[in-house]
């Protein structure tokens, strides 16, 4: 159902930041030896891995979608096979690597507290108001955020042999003392070892060289285990299932009830060469300098979540939000997240030159404070919570890239989801044959308008969201680390994740009903 009326406002958008999200948040209570998985597998995979498919495909065979919302939805194939053509083949074709390596390559990564976040942010205000659509109507929403700034990192293996070891300091880590810590060192190869040595971990360093899957499963926690544990410091494999010495920055986050202690990633090469050492009976020692500022609750800098109204053409006061973030860590140059608010900045171009006017308003949200545990869109959740149940029909997200259109991951009730799946069904004309995963927990920041696990939960208010599923299996060989560059993405496969986003979106903000809860 394509509604095309004359020009109208639309709110300028513009938001900023959420992290490429690991699984497993840590809480004030924690089990230092829990698992999700079992697997074991050592060293190098050099196989595609994604970490979603493992939840299985929705393939709709349960769902009993009421015929008239059938017919409604099959009446949206002309607009989507237009919006794809338009992507894929018209004028927008080649346009998000375009506008991704620009953005990219003049202001690279860009955390939260840095310099480069700032013009980044001011450069792509201007671009945003300068859509006719857009311009005059924008607002802001501030957020509190820790004021963490990476210093001098340094650590070096003593013993048995002398060598450097390269390290990220995780995102929120406190220091160590400005001459260093050292220490012995223990190497754990699983989480069934970490609790059958508890009782050795005291005024050690210990260092996780899990498989990849219990990696991501205690990422965010790792240190407070580490802490509860009695160790002076962890060091932790980077996550990734393939390395070519890559190191990844990721968030930590610690639990009042244990000691905060210094914490780090260390490259996959460097942790099996000191399980290797560790398990010839050698004794191990690191000299470890993290010289970061110490984030205190009372040390906060405000930045703002930036957003925008694309006022609907009748439900003006419902709403689907489109979000993405600004920031990313402070390597490679930041393409994965950067993405994410190209995309939405693309979404906007193309609504606006080919008049698109939904039934209901797309708010568009560049969260603040992304990498830093999501802060901005927890904000936002506290500020508008009430509105929630009756007023928002979905969240849709864009912060796993694209180096493939493969559908969306979504979580909320079963009817939406078999709502999502039809829909998705529109796209096989233009060559998508997107799956649709259904996951009940974190996947991006649009995840916390419907985890259970997370933000609003289980209640009435919980809000469907979806997620672009960009992985096709690589995705963390590349995130966060050096490599996360526009050189990773395919211009092709961009123009057809584009299209998917943006016609889902459309779709979504005009069907009659908002989406079940």
């Amino acid at each position: 159902m394509l509604t095309v009326k004359t020009p109208f406002r639309f709110t300028p958008f513009f938001f900023v930041s959420v992290q490429l999200i690991y699984f497993i948040n840590c809480k004030d209570k924690v089990n230092p030896y829990a698992s999700n998985e079992a697997s074991l597998t050592r060293g190098q995979n050099t196989k595609r891995y994604s970490y979603w498919e493992s939840f299985g495909e929705f393939d709709g065979t349960a769902c009993n979608v009421d015929k008239k919302i059938k017919k409604e939805i099959k009446g949206y194939q002309e607009i989507v096979d237009l919006i794809m053509a338009t992507t894929t083949k018209g004028n927008f074709k080649g346009e998000t690597y375009k506008h991704l390596s620009h953005f990219t390559d003049n202001f690279g990564s860009r955390m939260t507290t840095s310099s480069s976040y700032g013009r980044g942010v001011a450069f792509l205000t201007r671009q945003l108001l300068n859509i006719p659509t857009l311009s005059g109507r924008v607002f802001v929403e501030d957020v509190s955020v820790p004021n963490w700034k990476r210093g001098k990192e340094s650590a070096e293996l003593t013993q048995p042999i002398t060598k450097v070891i390269e390290l990220k300091g995780m995102g929120l880590t406190v220091p160590t003392r400005t001459t260093g810590l050292e220490a012995d060192v223990i190497v754990i190869d699983s989480l069934e070892e970490l609790r059958l040595n508890k009782y050795s971990i005291t005024g050690k360093i210990l260092v996780f060289n899990l498989n990849f899957e219990e990696t991501q499963s205690i990422l965010t926690s790792a240190a407070t285990r580490g802490g509860l544990l009695g160790a002076v410091a962890v060091l932790m494999k980077s996550p990734a299932p393939f390395s070519l010495h890559s190191l990844h920055a990721t968030l930590l986050q610690y639990s009042d009830k244990a000691k905060k202690i210094p914490a780090a990633t260390i490259t996959l090469e460097d942790a099996e060469l000191l399980a290797r050492l560790y398990k010839k009976g050698k004794r191990l020692s690191v000299k470890l300098i993290l010289e970061n500022t110490d984030p205190s609750p009372t040390s906060t800098i405000t930045t703002q979540n930036l957003l925008g109204d694309f006022d609907g053409r009748e439900q003006t006061d419902q709403l689907v939000v489109v979000s993405g973030y600004m920031d990313s860590w402070d390597i490679g140059q930041g393409a994965v997240d950067g993405l994410s608010a190209v995309l939405i900045y693309e979404l906007a171009r193309i609504f606006d030159e080919m008049k698109l006017y939904p039934r209901r308003t797309v708010r568009t949200a560049l969260w603040g404070a992304s990498k830093f545990g999501n802060l901005g869109v927890q904000k936002y959740l506290d500020n508008h919570e009430n509105d929630l149940a009756k007023k928002y029909s979905a969240a849709i997200s864009a912060n796993l890239g694209c180096l493939q259109a493969n559908g969306f991951i979504f979580s909320g009730s079963s009817q939406a989801a078999c709502i999502v799946y039809d829909i998705l069904r529109l796209f096989s004309s233009a060559g998508i044959t997107g799956s649709l995963i259904h996951v009940n927990g974190t996947v991006s920041d649009s995840s916390y308008f419907s985890s259970p696990t997370i933000g609003i939960g289980n209640s009435p208010a919980a809000v469907p969201s979806l997620t672009l599923n960009g992985d096709d299996g690589h995705l963390y060989w590349f995130a966060d680390t050096d490599a996360d560059t526009v050189s990773m993405f395919d211009s092709n496969e961009l123009d057809k994740c584009l299209g998917l986003y943006t016609a889902m979106t459309y779709v979504l903000a005009d069907l009659q009903d908002l989406l079940p809860h």
